[in-house]
């Protein structure tokens, strides 16, 4: 009669994870479904097996709790994933997390009975810290949902690997203090329902004896083997890990950057073209944060003079301010867009990061001392592409990042105090800018619109591009009084939508539209008149920042084995139109946005 009971909970389980495969999947070959239902038997098997070993099954609340667990994590990466995706792809498969959930279950089962009849709860204190590891990475799957109504991808573990502690806190408070409350309750309350149960759980009367546990060891062993094994377990299979895995590697190749730095350099062939100043000089390059041009009154018609120092000088003084009304990201994520942004990498190429030479490379070789000052967060043992380019630089400072604290972009005008004006220098200044929490973007007696400390999206927004705007004037009066300036580039990672919390998928063009302006001096346009000449001439012409490389190459005036001239607006020759271009890493067509 036991035996009965074993089939069919083998039964059950494997119906179970066929359902879920067979609903939440699309396009499946008779194949793939006959080489699933073959996984998802041994795998019932294997859930199963503990307990024909054990001879018994005492249905305690650990058991059940084991049960939910694993049932959880076999729906929650494929429903999501389904959900998010059955609209927009012909072929969804996500079977290795519904066969990690069987074995979650024999595994789990197994160290529940192994450690069951042990002393001062043991089988309770480690199997909840094993589960409660496992019921984090559900929650965070359903969190995510609720907030992005996507399931997790590349983009948002990239977002979750490069965020800060003061990310996380701004991120927290942008939401009513009630919810975010209820969330952490119920969390917590998860974490102390599964201490509770599993430590307060039916024990048997009596242990299993020394053979019985031998094979359940070995069983446990093996499950475990076949879930964890490095590379090929079924864990690195899984939906949200695979996702993991792929993003990690990708951060370790970045890394191999820094180690090719050595042969990029001895192999770039740089020359300077036009005259250069016979005084010590400096060019000026600022990148700006989450900046959209549709809500700057230097580019489009609005309401509140958002930008009113860019917007003057543009107007009044167009012959010097060169205003890029047709720019666009190449994503909308600061690292991948920054990636292409600053090195020969872009969409349009086949190139390889670590391969590609940088502006750094470009204007060092130059024989320029280049000064990179930033307001963003840094990230230390496994920095993103951003952060491996800039440490390349002579000089290389971040603010200080301490923990609820926030530090505004007007503290960078402080580092411009120890660039030298004996030396040619090109300066970086890496803004944090209209980046999220927008609240926290400004002094609160830099508010303009709203009220001070009051969160309004839309006027918080406003006000940080506000206080972004004063920030250029400073820079751009500080490098032009003490530093020689001779060209200015300001350009934005990428932009946003304050109507709406931001998500790592594609949404609108409105976090496409980004701004982007280049200043040239007397001096710099008597030395180097046909880069003045073509700028001006191609001010109206459609771009991507992946471009940027190219752009600050042909500011330079230079020839090199490393820039195509053709891919700069700084030449005549510029070839991209707007069909031409793209956005979202090439999977979006800047001419669809109408």
């Amino acid at each position: 009669m036991t035996y009965i009971v074993y089939i069919i909970l083998a039964l059950c389980l494997f119906g179970l994870s066929t359902i879920i495969y067979r609903t939440f999947n699309k396009g499946l070959s008779h194949s793939a479904k006959g080489q699933q239902a073959t996984r998802f038997g041994i795998a019932s098997i294997l859930a199963v097996l503990p307990y024909i070993i054990a001879g018994k099954i005492c249905l305690s609340g650990a058991i059940i709790m084991i049960g939910v667990i694993s049932v959880s994590w076999m729906m929650s990466y494929p429903v999501l994933y389904y959900i998010s995706h059955r609209k927009i792809s012909a072929d969804i498969d996500n079977y290795m997390d519904i066969a990690f959930g069987l074995y979650m279950f024999g595994w789990l089962s197994c160290l529940y009975i192994l450690l069951v009849s042990s002393p001062l709860y043991l089988h309770g204190i480690l199997l909840s810290f094993i589960e409660i590891a496992f019921i984090s990475i559900i929650i965070f799957q359903a969190v995510y949902y609720i907030l992005y109504r996507n399931s997790v991808d590349e983009d948002g573990i990239r977002v979750v690997r490069n965020t800060n502690i003061n990310e996380i806190i701004e991120f927290t408070r942008a939401y009513s203090i009630w919810p975010t409350l209820a969330v952490i309750f119920t969390i917590l309350s998860i974490i102390a329902l599964v201490f509770v149960i599993n430590a307060i759980s039916e024990q048997p009367e009596s242990s299993i004896s020394w053979w019985k546990a031998l094979l359940q060891t070995a069983l446990f062993i093996i499950i475990g083997w076949t879930m964890w094994k490095p590379r090929k377990g079924a864990v690195h299979r899984t939906g949200i890990v695979k996702i993991y895995d792929d993003t990690f590697l990708y951060s370790k190749a970045n890394m191999k950057y820094i180690e090719s730095r050595t042969k990029r350099m001895k192999d770039l062939s740089v020359s300077q073209l036009g005259d250069t100043p016979k005084e010590p000089h400096c060019y000026l390059m600022i990148i700006g944060e989450s900046a959209t041009r549709d809500y700057m009154s230097a580019f489009t018609n609005m309401d509140h003079n958002t930008t009113p120092w860019l917007k003057h000088v543009s107007e009044h003084d167009p012959n010097h301010f060169i205003l890029f009304p047709n720019a666009y990201s190449c994503g909308i994520q600061t690292v991948p867009t920054l990636e292409r942004a600053l090195t020969e990498k872009n969409q349009y190429n086949d190139m390889a990061f670590n391969e590609s030479c940088s502006i750094i490379d470009i204007a060092e070789k130059l024989g320029y001392t280049v000064r990179w000052y930033s307001n963003q967060g840094h990230l230390g043992t496994f920095d993103t592409p951003i952060t491996i380019v800039a440490e390349t630089a002579t000089e290389a400072l971040w603010t200080k990042q301490e923990i609820n604290k926030v530090h505004y972009d007007h503290s960078l005008i402080d580092f411009l105090d120890r660039v030298d004006p004996s030396e040619n220098n090109l300066v970086v200044l890496h803004l944090k800018g209209s980046h999220f929490n927008y609240l926290n973007r400004y002094p609160s007696d830099m508010t303009i619109w709203g009220k001070p400390g009051i969160p309004d999206s839309i006027l918080n927004y406003e006000n940080a591009l506000h206080y972004t705007d004063s920030v250029l004037r400073q820079a751009f009066e500080y490098c032009k009084t003490r530093l020689n300036l001779q060209a200015m580039l300001y350009f934005s990672d990428h932009g946003d939508n304050p109507t709406r919390h931001r998500t790592p998928q594609f949404c609108d063009f409105i976090e496409c539209r980004i701004p982007m302006f280049v200043y040239m001096s007397d001096e710099y346009i008597r030395n180097h008149n046909q880069r003045y000449e073509s700028l001006i001439s191609n001010r109206n012409k459609y771009f991507t920042n992946d471009l940027i490389y190219d752009l600050m190459c042909g500011i330079f005036d230079i020839k090199s084995n490393k820039f195509n001239e053709n891919q700069s607006l700084a030449y005549n020759n510029y070839r991209f139109s707007r069909e031409d271009l793209r956005t979202f890493q090439g999977k979006i067509r800047i001419s669809d946005d109408k």
